[in-house]
């Protein structure tokens, strides 16, 4: 029987907390025009749509962490961790870099996350992925 590392349960608890903030984030920055101008946020397809489908995968793959699921958990994860660091990249390069420094902490949680991932849970996802399907109860 495989037992779940407890780092993958403080990932999706993390990804859980993250998700809830991020929904609230886009919520408020849709229905207030008044915020997204102090913020100097223009509307647009990829405002709504980035975050949104970051928030989604953060669900996803934190209800993969909890049942160890290899597309969900692992593969979901590190879609996750790509589209993150990627928006962040995107978004300073339509800023022209100039205060990339700012950002680099919303880089912190993607690129640990990745790391754990790839260099410490991927056997994990494997090995459960394995017993299931042999049939075993995990």
């Amino acid at each position: 029987m495989s037992k779940r590392p407890t780092g993958l349960t403080i990932f999706a608890v993390l990804n859980f907390i993250f998700a809830a903030a991020g929904v609230l984030n886009l919520i408020a920055l849709v229905v207030s025009p008044a915020l997204r101008e102090q913020a100097n946020i223009a509307f647009s397809a990829y405002m709504v749509l980035s975050p949104l489908l970051t928030c989604i995968l953060m669900i996803v793959s934190g209800i993969g962490f909890l049942k160890l699921h290899y597309k969900a958990g692992f593969i979901g994860g590190v879609m996750l961790c790509l589209l993150s660091l990627g928006n962040i990249l995107i978004f300073n390069a339509l800023e022209g870099f100039q205060n990339i420094t700012l950002h680099l902490p919303s880089m912190v949680y993607p690129t640990i996350l990745l790391a754990m991932l790839l260099f410490k849970y991927r056997e994990k996802f494997k090995l459960n992925t394995v017993s299931t399907e042999q049939g075993h109860a995990i």
